[in-house]
């Protein structure tokens, strides 16, 4: 390595960490850096357990069901949904900043997913996102081939200690099982190993460096609540003269949510789910981004033939989905309050690798149970006034458990402009010189969508704002 080089080093290769890496290496010709990746998986996606982690979480599956690792991370599994927020969640003056950077390079995220897809035309209560195709979810393909040569990927290799010199991250340490310790030193780091274990590793900082103690670090741990509220039958999912069946454009899957708000102000969305009782459906969703395996008898087989028969000719002479017999659901997803009571802490318990265990402290209160019970009923009401018949599933003694296992840590690792948030608007951890931190945990909730794409708005903002901190001086 040339010793004019700046060395930079990106600990985790998945959703965050290969977008960020995408857009380092097609700058690292002109601003002369060289790139270190540290990824404990490999071309394998693994969950917590395969990969060796271990966490205690009693009422949250997000470090079980919602986290994996390898090349490309949990996107691997993601639906690919790409959303971002907008003037109607900007509710103070950190959301202001969140949406203005959304907004400001939200034609950068999208061209570099998608290519140049033109922004779809959503009434002031409906919101319309892009889901990428099957093949183009894993985030680690966006990796030009041409410029892998220019990366030093160490694979199977997990974080074991950070060393620091002052406010400045000198070293990473990091281990292979069955090896010894070695040590990386380098110029700028990137921690994107996901939410969880990001904030595992800031909170090993923070107990041997008393670095942030004056922060929420750990604090604030919010999700979407995801509920089904309604079963609807034999009713087209039209709300307000807007088709909710999913419709291809160019290729691309468009759907539609309705914004709904309570009264407290939290916000979030309701949308169509169709085909919930189809089992060769739910079989085939499965199949293709929770890589399970299922097994359906020969009668499911037949109306699993019947069922695609009918979907294939909807998406050739119709471009869109096929809604089987019109039967739907209405699922709620609401953000939860920040702050809020529950967080993320260590154990005194290791790992096999020697590592403190995360506890996740989360659950649902009895506000959140208020506020899905002020939307039911709303939802209720305005699916009255469309007159369209339901049945009502949700009931005030209904577990946690997600209807979908779609997972969205946010508020623990927070971005904000008073003294406890962890992050600038850059992605620099306060208090530090050169660590940068990407995920969802930099959100102080979730709001309106699946907020993976507007993480990747502030990793645009963050490398258009230090472009010239890489050149040579």
């Amino acid at each position: 390595m040339a010793t004019n080089k700046k060395r930079l080093c990106v600990i985790g290769c998945g959703t965050y960490g290969s977008y960020l890496i995408s857009r380092l290496v097609t700058l690292a010709d002109e601003y002369a850096y060289d790139i270190v990746v540290l990824e404990v998986g490999n071309e394998v996606t693994k969950n917590e357990q395969e990969i060796g982690f271990e966490s205690v979480s009693p009422n949250s599956k997000a470090s079980k069901d919602g986290r994996y690792f390898g090349f490309g991370g949990t996107s691997t599994r993601w639906g690919g949904q790409v959303l971002f927020y907008d003037n109607r969640d900007a509710t103070d003056e950190v959301w202001g900043k969140i949406v203005e950077i959304n907004q400001k390079y939200e034609h950068h995220v999208v061209k570099h997913l998608l290519g140049d897809v033109p922004k779809i035309k959503e009434p002031q209560n409906i919101k319309a996102g892009i889901w990428l195709k099957y093949q183009k979810r894993n985030i680690f393909k966006y990796i030009p081939k041409q410029k892998k040569h220019q990366l030093n990927i160490i694979s199977c290799a997990r974080v074991t200690r950070f060393v620091f010199e002052g406010s400045k991250l000198k070293t990473v340490c990091y281990q292979k099982e069955g090896e010894i310790e070695q040590d990386l030193e380098a110029d700028v780091f990137y921690l994107t190993a996901g939410a969880i274990e990001s904030c595992r590793l800031l909170l090993e900082v923070k107990e041997q460096y008393s670095f942030g103690s004056w922060s929420d670090l750990g604090k604030n741990f919010g999700d979407h609540l995801s509920v089904e509220l309604f079963k609807v039958k034999n009713t087209k999912p039209i709300l307000e003269k807007e088709d909710f069946v999913p419709y291809f454009y160019k290729g691309n899957l468009i759907t539609k949510r309705l914004l709904v708000s309570a009264k407290n102000g939290r916000s979030g969305f309701a949308h169509v789910v169709i085909n919930k009782d189809v089992q060769f459906f739910s079989a085939l969703k499965k199949m293709l981004f929770g890589k399970q395996e299922v097994r359906l008898n020969f009668f499911e087989l037949l109306r699993g033939l019947e069922f695609m028969l009918r979907l294939g000719l909807n998406v050739v002479f119709f471009k869109k989905l096929y809604a089987h017999r019109n039967n739907w659901s209405v699922q709620l997803d609401i953000e939860q309050a920040f702050p809020n009571a529950n967080s993320i802490r260590l154990a005194d318990e290791t790992d096999r690798f020697g590592q403190r265990i995360p506890v996740i402290d989360w659950q649902k209160s009895p506000e959140d149970q208020a506020v899905i019970l002020e939307l039911k009923e709303y939802l209720g009401q305005y699916l009255h006034a469309q007159k369209i018949p339901f049945e009502s599933v949700y009931h005030e003694n209904s577990g946690v458990d997600k209807v979908e296992d779609a997972y969205h840590p946010v508020g623990f690792i927070r971005f904000g402009i008073d003294d406890k948030a962890v992050l600038n608007e850059y992605g620099k951890v306060k208090g530090t010189e050169n660590l940068y931190h990407f995920s969802t945990a930099m959100f102080p909730s979730a709001k309106s969508i699946n907020p993976t794409a507007a993480v990747f708005c502030f990793i645009e903002h963050h490398l258009q704002s230090i472009y010239t901190r890489f050149s040579n001086r």
